[in-house]
């Protein structure tokens, strides 16, 4: 199995705060064992004010998590108790968007 960290991002705007919540304390439940076991962490979790924009206009919410490997984020993102989530966070945001990379590469120069 392929131990290279992944990371999951999402950004979106919260629209409705109260199910968001509870889709936020209902993921976290899903990520509880993962964590325990240092097999995701918590890297960015800002709104609002605490994004402290430089440019642009963001979306209201940003979450990076870090997963161990691909294996892990993929098994996470696609089961049932997470899936069964997914339709609260669509239905409490908008403009959103998800992604898992598998690493933050810097640009070089030639």
């Amino acid at each position: 199995m392929d131990d290279n960290p992944v990371y999951f991002i999402a950004n979106f705007t919260i629209v409705d705060h109260e199910k968001y919540n509870i889709y936020g304390v209902k993921t976290r439940e899903t990520l509880g064992p993962l964590m325990k076991n240092g097999e995701v962490k918590l890297i960015v979790f800002a709104s609002g004010d605490t994004l402290g924009t430089l440019e642009g206009t963001p979306n209201n919410k940003i979450v990076i998590l870090e997963f161990k490997n691909r294996q892990i984020a993929e098994n996470w993102y696609r089961s049932s108790e997470y899936q069964s989530l997914i339709h609260m966070r669509k239905e409490a945001t908008t403009d959103g968007w998800v992604a898992l990379t598998d690493r933050f590469v810097a640009p070089t120069s030639n």
